[in-house]
């Protein structure tokens, strides 16, 4: 008993199901029990049950009225099972028929008229050698995925299309990755329509490739896949116009694995700028040619090796809003891979971009931040990069909404080379008496022990809390610089475990310390509000070091009155 409507059988080579099962079972998991032949007396009454698993349950035939008794089935899934035949006039109620591995030699073997309910098919590694849909599928008026991986398809034609013109209307996913396909017939997609088309492995080589995309040509597709899965061999020596086939496809969506070597002459994206969203991964590159895309909205390139980006001109993307540089790190059969730098006039009039993910490259500043284009950029990740510090001009021209920015695994430090980047050290008139770095989650205690307590004592400590004194309309880096930390007399950090887990706590702290060894008689207030792990004190840049060398205060439930302060605070 999984719960009070899933129940679980799994494993147990059961040669019946039992009739203990309970009537308001709506999940059972039979799999992997010994069910040679399924008859009406095979399963009990289960008026509720919507999803039956007999995944490998050595099923050979099934009876008419098999599942009479568990009709009202949605989710049926046959795994795994040897069967000759399934004709059940029950089975009227089904959405997603999963067969997998039944050695399946045809869709027509399935004789699944009465499912006219029928969403998805997943009719995966067996040895099917068309993908033509059967009548009755063109019946189901809500069918929309067809899933044909790792079968034995190697010529498509467009005979075996036909159906799919019949059923333009529908959003229909083709999957046929994993299938050998060697020839594509000219027009055999012609004037159809897709949801999605999944092609990762399904062409022997570069050549094939080229002659299968063309043969693609007068598709439109809304979502395309194509490329390598990640454990395969690397292709080598190419073709650079092997992916030209493309231009005669029209879709919205993209996903590429790149697995081939390819010279400086390959030009990726230039059959791409029609596409909405493109994502490449494991791509390779010396150079990113400038493509005029026109409706561009999100851009992923992810573990790629990109020996050169500084002229792939975003600018020219002005419709883009989410831009993704994840993971181009350096291989050591590659000189000075890994993206180091960006320059801030390739983000000119991206004035939609409101996502921005560049971490796992070798950048080492982020000076392109302050484009004043990038006026709706909302969130940044520059984590695991080579950033050692961030001058202070650069955190005050930051976004305006700029509402997360994630420089974690960074190797950002506090030095006495940095303090003229840093801060401006001539500053001396101070708004606040202490600017408080704490976890929005620890908001309570800070409202009733130290704005109660502290703001209303003898004589009154004026407090900077981000919830209360930043500026509306600033973005949060500058309240955190120009109201919390320059304009403050002493900084106040509370340590919790939820400290530890934020974002901008880590980040105010670093910036803290930034401010500490530019100004000599600034100091840090340290509080322990709660015990936590030395190895996680780690996880906040200097936290450690400073917690071993200086003194700090640690919350017992004392009330803050009873507790002695440093010196000329």
């Amino acid at each position: 008993v999984l719960s009070n409507t899933h129940f679980s059988c799994a494993g147990r080579n059961l040669r019946y199901v039992p009739s203990e099962i309970p009537i308001s079972a709506e999940h059972l998991d039979f799999s992997f029990n010994n069910l040679s032949n399924l008859n009406q007396a095979v399963f009990p009454p289960l008026p509720h049950l919507h999803v039956l698993d007999l995944t490998r349950c050595h099923i050979q035939l099934i009876t008419d009225n098999a599942f009479f008794n568990v009709r009202n089935v949605t989710t049926l899934i046959l795994t795994g099972n040897h069967i000759k035949n399934l004709i059940s006039h029950d089975l009227t109620m089904v959405q997603q028929l999963i067969v997998v591995e039944t050695r399946l030699a045809s869709l027509e073997d399935l004789h699944i008229q009465p499912m006219t309910k029928l969403q998805i098919l997943n009719a995966g590694t067996n040895n099917i050698k068309s993908i033509r849909i059967p009548p009755y599928l063109i019946n189901c008026s809500n069918f929309r995925v067809l899933d044909l991986h790792a079968n034995k398809i190697t010529v498509i034609t467009a005979n075996d299309t036909l159906p799919l013109r019949q059923m333009k209307s529908r959003n229909i996913t083709l999957i046929l990755s994993r299938n050998y396909i060697f020839q594509i017939q000219p027009g055999a997609f012609q004037n159809i329509h897709l949801q999605g088309l999944y092609l990762l492995d399904s062409f022997p080589s570069s050549t094939v490739t080229k002659s299968g995309l063309s043969g693609l040509s007068g598709l439109k597709v809304d979502k395309l896949v194509v490329g390598h899965y990640k454990d395969n061999v690397k292709i080598v020596n190419v073709e650079d116009d092997f992916m030209d086939g493309l231009c005669s496809v029209d879709f919205q969506e993209i996903y590429f694995r790149q697995k081939e070597e390819i010279s400086n002459g390959f030009n990726l994206f230039h059959c791409m700028s029609n596409a909405t969203k493109i994502s490449v991964l494991q791509g390779k590159w010396n150079d990113m040619e400038i493509v005029e895309f026109q409706q561009l909205k999100e851009l992923q390139l992810r573990s790629c090796k990109i020996h050169f980006m500084p002229t792939m001109q975003f600018s020219n993307i002005k419709s883009l809003e989410t831009l993704i540089v994840k993971d181009n790190v350096e291989q050591t059969e590659f000189r000075n891979c890994g993206i180091e730098d960006l320059r801030r006039s390739s983000f000119t009039q991206l004035d939609r971009l409101r996502h921005l993910a560049l971490s796992g490259n070798r950048l080492m500043a982020v000076d392109f931040l302050t484009n004043p284009s990038l006026v709706s950029l909302t969130q940044i990740d520059a984590g695991q990069n080579n950033i050692v510090s961030i001058p202070l001009n650069i955190l005050s021209h930051l976004p305006l909404n700029l509402s997360a920015f994630d420089l974690s695994r960074n190797p950002i430090e506090c030095s006495c080379s940095n303090t003229d980047l840093i801060m401006n050290p001539r500053r001396q008139e101070f708004q606040y008496d202490a600017f408080v770095i704490y976890s929005s989650k620890d908001e309570a205690w800070v409202m009733e022990e130290l704005v109660e307590k502290i703001e209303g004592g003898v004589p009154p400590i004026h407090l900077c809390l981000h919830v209360r004194d930043f500026q509306a309309g600033k973005s949060i880096t500058s309240n955190i610089i120009d109201e919390g930390i320059t304009g403050s007399r002493k900084v106040i950090v509370l340590v919790s475990q939820h400290f530890i887990d934020s974002d901008w706590c880590r980040f105010e702290f670093e910036v803290a310390q930034s401010w500490v060894v530019l100004e000599r008689n600034a100091s840090l207030i340290i509080i322990i509000l709660e015990d936590v792990e030395e190895e996680k004190t780690k996880k906040v840049m200097g936290l450690h070091k400073h917690l071993k060398r200086n003194t700090y205060l640690k919350w017992k439930g004392n009330a803050l009155s009873d507790v002695p302060y440093p010196a000329n605070y």
